[in-house]
């Protein structure tokens, strides 16, 4: 188990994020300040939800955790001036299996024009071009 925190500005955008297995991880995500648009995609193949997303406003107002399983892929938007946000997961990072898919692959739109976004991030390959 491994606890994370990340500070992010205004129109930063992480992820979309996981491992791949043996390494593959739950994730608990809370926003300890500001304001974020959480969105979760499913990247099992083998369900009948692959390829689908949610999307959900979290914010430091609200009195919830996102609970994210194994087989989908997490990413974020700050979209107040910065926001603090913990994940808590249920192994450790691990280099090797840490990956992601690019946060456009998945017919989702961004809700601004504005993103930042690292180059690590921009790098990532599509949905569908490697299994979880």
């Amino acid at each position: 188990e491994e606890t994370f925190l990340s500070v992010s500005a205004k129109d930063v955008l992480r992820g979309m994020h996981y491992q791949v297995n043996p390494f593959s991880h739950e994730k608990i995500v809370s926003v300890i300040s500001g304001t974020i648009l959480d969105v979760v995609v499913c990247i099992d193949y083998k369900s009948d939800e692959y390829g689908h997303f949610i999307e959900l406003e979290v914010s430091s107002e609200t009195p919830y955790s996102i609970y994210i399983g194994k087989g989908y892929a997490h990413g974020f938007l700050t979209t107040s001036r910065n926001a603090i946000v913990l994940y808590q997961t249920s192994c450790g990072y691990n280099k090797e299996s840490d990956t992601g898919i690019h946060h456009r692959s998945f017919n989702y739109t961004w809700p601004s024009n504005n993103l930042i976004v690292s180059d690590r991030d921009k790098a990532l390959a599509p949905l569908g071009s490697h299994q979880w």
